[in-house]
């Protein structure tokens, strides 16, 4: 069962997994940093959207303006017979001042918007990542569960889940290192979330529960063939096969 961001009561919880929500006006949140909601990434986009609009409809308003009464002014300037006010330089005194009151309070307009806009974009981006953010360790939390990670264990795999996996643009996970991608054990197509935790259960052993038997994953039993050092009902069990060489002891 998927991992939910909200639960309307304490008793839907998954076992083992009650210490990673909390409390919040009736209801039971999942306590990822940085997590927001999904609407509210979709309400800052459409403002961003808005804003992009408002801003294209302002440029060209204002261009018409400024152009209209530029030339408007120039016309007038060309019918002027009147040679006293010629003379006295008023004419172009009154076209360039209006040019330039029309030309500053543009340009004051466009700042203004452009930095709402700058404002609104950064704001998306965030909780852009945020939820991004949510989406990857939603699904590897599911996946850890999956796998058999002790649930006192998950914020640790999660940790390390995070600087291997991320979101790609169809909400998809794909592992990465650097800039490349990381493959799978026939080398030829990427790996799987699945295959990930069964390599980390080699590398990592203690973070999974016992094995029952040889279809698990993880430390305790002669299935594994290995026991953690950190388990010690593993390193109990096993003790005549650990001395044989039956049972390896990994860290």
């Amino acid at each position: 069962m998927a991992l939910k961001a909200k639960y309307t009561s304490d008793d839907q919880i998954p076992a083992g997994l009650e210490d990673y929500y909390t409390e919040q006006d009736g209801e039971y949140v999942l306590a990822v940093d940085g997590m927001v909601d999904k609407n509210v990434v979709s309400e800052f986009r459409q403002n961003n959207i808005n804003l992009q609009k408002q801003l294209a409809g302002l440029e060209k308003q204002m261009g018409a303006v400024d152009v209209d009464e530029y030339k408007a002014l120039k016309a007038q300037q060309q019918k002027v017979a009147d040679q006293e006010l010629i003379d006295a330089g008023k004419v172009d005194e009154l076209v360039n001042t209006r040019v330039e009151r029309m030309q500053s309070q543009f340009e004051q307009n466009m700042n203004q918007l452009q930095s709402k806009l700058e404002e609104t974009t950064q704001a998306a981006d965030k909780y852009r990542a945020n939820y991004d953010t949510l989406i990857v360790e939603r699904t590897l939390a599911d996946a850890a569960a999956k796998a058999g990670v002790r649930s006192e264990a998950i914020p640790d795999v999660l940790n390390r889940a995070r600087a291997v996996w991320h979101k790609a643009e169809d909400d998809s996970l794909v592992a990465v290192r650097g800039d490349q991608p990381v493959y799978g054990k026939n080398g030829s197509t990427p790996i799987s979330i699945d295959e990930w935790y069964e390599g980390l259960s080699d590398e990592a052993p203690h973070l999974f529960k016992a094995s029952e038997g040889s279809g698990a994953l993880g430390g305790r039993g002669s299935a594994s063939r290995r026991v953690s050092v950190y388990d010690t009902d593993a390193l109990s069990d096993n003790l005549e096969s650990i001395a044989s060489g039956k049972v390896s002891v990994t860290n």
